[in-house]
């Protein structure tokens, strides 16, 4: 079992970009070693960058859909937001 300081790993990124995989449909594949923060930025860096998507849900991929068996693979579905409101 890894000790917490492994959180704080040199190389283990601030953030990963999504890949849009999909008609609003995106991906975020983080590294085994990555901690949660790495996602929480991730996230919001996500966010500000598209201000006219919203995140409708959150999900992660089944293992058989993952590319690589150690990485985590989070999707987001978005659609563009009701400027109406």
């Amino acid at each position: 079992i890894a000790p917490p300081s492994l959180e704080s790993l040199e190389n283990n990124p601030e953030f990963v970009e999504a890949v849009e995989v999909g008609n609003g449909v995106y991906r975020f594949e983080l590294d085994f070693m990555a901690n949660r923060s790495v996602f929480e930025n991730s996230l919001m860096l996500f966010m500000e960058s598209n201000e006219d998507l919203e995140v409708v849900d959150i999900f992660a991929a089944p293992s058989e859909l993952k590319s690589k068996a150690e990485n985590s693979v989070i999707y987001l579905l978005t659609e563009e937001k009701d400027l109406d409101d």
